[in-house]
């Protein structure tokens, strides 16, 4: 003798899905420029692309990641798409070179278009159509990033001078400066003394200019004595002029290091 179901299980048996058939799927095939690149629906590993791949109607979380051997790497798509039962689609993902660009010292802002992106070193993506402007904002003023040497080698760095921190240990003096301060102030004492020998000599000239009386000794002794007096003058007025610049050796301030301006490279 047959059973009958009852009703109520009948119905909990259609509301679970036990009873209901398969769900409805969508075709869907992708591919991808540069292909294989690995690509998951929602947390379900599809393979590498071109991918074909069955799939339940409804809205899916598709994502390529490229190939790493890290243990994880931001996806380079991450999108959303609606399948429809019984539907095919085909899409097809154009994804740009992944490059870095480093700078030397570190932490220089960089600009994408305007807008700040980060500190470098930087890893981003370029758009695979171009025209992306990067810009560090260095310094000694914004630096543009080459993007065509970017993409061609996947990286690029930009070299700038570390700024020094002012040192307190002395520079080496000089050469002017040490004559001034250590040679000077002799050559100016030996000056004036020098004076005083030629300006006693000369007043001796002069008197015997003035006690003599052949007129040749007369003009002998007056010329040695006006001779003697111009030599003394000239003396004294070395000795000014080395005691002036001993004293500016001694008292114009010194200059100490400081930073330099960073360069591009």
């Amino acid at each position: 003798m047959s059973r009958r179901i009852p009703g109520f299980v009948l119905v909990l048996a259609l509301g679970t899905g036990l009873l209901a058939g398969p769900a409805a799927a969508a075709e869907l095939f992708i591919s991808s420029r540069p292909s294989g690149m690995a690509t998951w629906a929602n947390d379900r590993l599809l393979g590498r692309t071109p991918v074909w791949t069955t799939l339940p109607e409804g809205w899916v979380v598709l994502r390529l990641v490229e190939g790493n051997d890290s243990l994880y790497r931001p996806p380079a798509v991450d999108t959303l798409l609606h399948l429809a039962a019984r539907e095919t689609l085909s899409v097809h993902f154009r994804v740009g070179p992944r490059v870095t660009v480093r700078t030397e010292p570190f932490g220089i802002p960089l600009l994408r278009d305007g807008a700040r992106i980060g500190e470098t070193p930087v890893d981003l993506r370029l758009s695979p159509e171009g025209g992306d402007r990067l810009k560090l904002l260095a310094p000694g003023g914004p630096v543009e990033v080459p993007t065509d040497t970017l993409r061609a080698r996947g990286s690029w760095t930009w070299r700038g001078e570390v700024l020094r921190i002012p040192s307190y240990t002395p520079r080496e003096r000089p050469l002017w400066r040490k004559v001034g301060r250590y040679v000077l102030p002799g050559v100016a004492a030996a000056l004036l003394a020098g004076g005083i020998l030629v300006e006693d000599s000369a007043d001796r000239a002069y008197d015997r200019y003035r006690h003599s009386v052949d007129p040749e000794e007369i003009e002998r002794h007056y010329d040695a004595a006006r001779t003697r007096d111009n030599w003394a003058a000239a003396l004294w007025v070395g000795a000014e002029v080395s005691l002036a610049s001993a004293v500016l050796a001694w008292i114009l301030p010194e200059q100490r290091g400081g930073g330099a301006q960073g360069r591009k490279r």
